[in-house]
């Protein structure tokens, strides 16, 4: 959904919790979570339980992702695609 602003071309976002940007906002989100979706099925398709991948991957990506607004949303985005997969 968020790839999809890219077609709109907007030259202003209004994002909910920061300043005003370009469409770079969406896409480095919508990267974010692509990548941290990935990273958990990769863990759970080999049988890694769901708390030994928010404990294995949670350092990893806040390392990755120093400068993320939200890092107290990291459990919840990886505890829903720990539990999807």
């Amino acid at each position: 959904m968020l790839n999809d602003f890219q077609r709109l071309d907007p030259k202003i976002i209004v994002p909910g919790h920061d300043d005003l940007g370009d469409i770079s906002i969406a896409l480095n989100l919508a990267s974010h979570i692509e990548t941290v979706g990935r990273q958990v099925r990769a863990l759970r398709t080999t049988g890694t339980s769901p708390d030994k991948v928010l404990a294995d991957l949670k350092p990893k990506i806040m390392q990755a992702y120093q400068d993320w607004d939200h890092p107290n949303l990291l459990d919840l985005e990886i505890n829903y695609f720990a539990a999807q997969a």
